[in-house]
Parts: structure tokens; sequence; C-alpha cells
């Protein structure tokens, strides 16, 4: 009996292991935290010329790009690629976090000036930043309601997963202590992660 299990397995693995095609990566991930040059924009422009300076990729969309992954019944699907926002070491899976994408993409041109400069030489060279996403608001909930505590709270800015969330100021307009306070705001969240 022995005998004959031993060779139905052998005769099943001898004929089963035939000569297969080699795996081919179907779905390879590419590296979306990129940006690409738009001469005829001058906002994506300046990022991606901010982009080349530093490394650090700045978006004002949190989707950063889409792929087509098949048709139902004519109609194109899409698997989008977004920024990982509402996650974060520090506080787990849900950080009860919400922002507003710009209106206005032109607003967030007097920012990349303000980061390189002034954000950017505050950072040690061991602590990455992965991408920057520039949002009109930015606001945190309790993830408990207390009736003396307010509702929500605005920050200027949050540390997500693979990105930080920038509000959208105008630096020319701030005085130097506002902008001091801005910039300790940026680097706690940056400290937090």
């Amino acid at each position: 009996m022995i005998r004959n299990i031993s060779l139905i397995i052998f005769l099943v693995l001898m004929f089963g292991c035939k000569k297969e095609a080699a795996l081919q990566a179907e779905n390879a991930d590419d590296n979306t935290l990129t940006v690409k040059d738009n001469p005829s924009d001058p906002v994506d422009h300046a990022i991606y010329q901010f982009y080349q300076s530093t490394g650090i990729p700045c978006f004002y969309n949190d989707t950063i790009s889409r792929k087509e992954v098949g048709t139902v019944n004519g109609v194109p699907r899409y698997f989008y690629k977004r920024l990982t926002v509402n996650w974060s070491p520090a506080l787990g899976v849900d950080t009860f976090t919400q922002f507003r994408i710009p209106l206005n993409k032109a607003d967030l041109l007097p920012m990349l000036s303000l980061i390189k400069n002034e954000l950017l030489p505050l950072i040690p060279d061991n602590i990455p930043i992965h991408s920057i996403l520039f949002a009109d608001t930015v606001f945190m909930y309790p993830t408990i309601w207390v009736p003396d505590r307010p509702a929500k709270t605005e920050m200027n800015a949050f540390s997500g997963f693979n990105t930080l969330v920038l509000r959208i100021i105008n630096p020319d307009t701030l005085t130097a202590e506002s902008k001091k306070h801005y910039l300790n705001d940026v680097l706690k969240e940056i400290c937090v992660r």
C-alpha cells in the first residue's frame, strides 16, 4: 500500500512539474511619488523645479495617479493611487483628520520658497519627507467628545503615512512672529511621526 502511494506521489510530481513560462510582473509598482514637468502650467513647473532642487515631491491633490485596470460593459475601470493622509505611526489607522484640496493652486507658489529657504534647513538630514500635500484647511476632530473642547481643531500641518499635509498660507503677509509660529507647528508635526 505504501509502495502504491509513493508511486502515485512520484508520478504526480514528475508529470505535474512541466515547463512553464517564467513569471512576469503584471502590476509592477511604479514610484508615483515623483513630479513630472508641465512647462505650460506655471504652478506645475514651479513644483517640478522645487522637486528637482530638493527631491521632495509636492502635490495639490491627494490622488496622484490613475491606471486603467479593465472595462466593464465598455466602461473603463481605474485604480487610483492616493496619498495616505489618515494614517499615522503615532496615532494609528484613523487619525480623524480632514483637509480641503486647494481651490486655487496658484496660492501655493509662495509656500515653495518658504519651505525651501526656511523650513528645510531646520530639518535634519536623517528625517525623511516623502512628499508634501498642500491644503486650504487642515482639521483634526477629537476621538472622544468632551463638552468644553472644540468640535474640531484647525492645524497648520499634519504628518500622514507618506505625506506631510501643509495648510497654505501667504508668507509675505505674515509677521515674523506668525511665520515662526507656523514653522514651529510644521516642525512639531514632523517630529511626531
